[in-house]
């Protein structure tokens, strides 16, 4: 699942310009789900595919949720400067003042 997330992610990458850039942003916020989905399997899968009970504290496993509580912790403060540029509204530049005038 994650796999074919990434792999939209990566394939609208190509095309920003046919989905308009406020579309695409919206459509690689699906990264942030398959982060999730990567996450929950890299902590829960058995690396022998033996059926065992789930080591949390397993070498693997900890780097996994290190990476996991890293991207929880930058999350918020991406989402705080995405909000803050959306809402702070731009000066328009001088180009686009003269261009306007005519």
């Amino acid at each position: 699942m994650a796999f074919y997330l990434i792999a939209f992610v990566v394939l609208t990458s190509y095309f920003p310009r046919v989905f308009g850039r406020h579309r695409w942003k919206q459509l690689h916020y699906t990264s942030y789900g398959a982060a999730v989905v990567f996450f929950v399997h890299g902590t829960l899968a058995d690396p022998l595919l033996q059926n065992r009970p789930v080591d949390f504290i397993d070498a693997e496993k900890a780097y996994v949720e290190g990476c996991a509580l890293l991207v929880a912790a930058a999350t918020p403060g991406f989402a705080r400067g995405v909000t803050w540029a959306i809402a702070t509204p731009r000066p328009r530049s001088q180009l686009g003042r003269v261009l306007s005038s005519c």
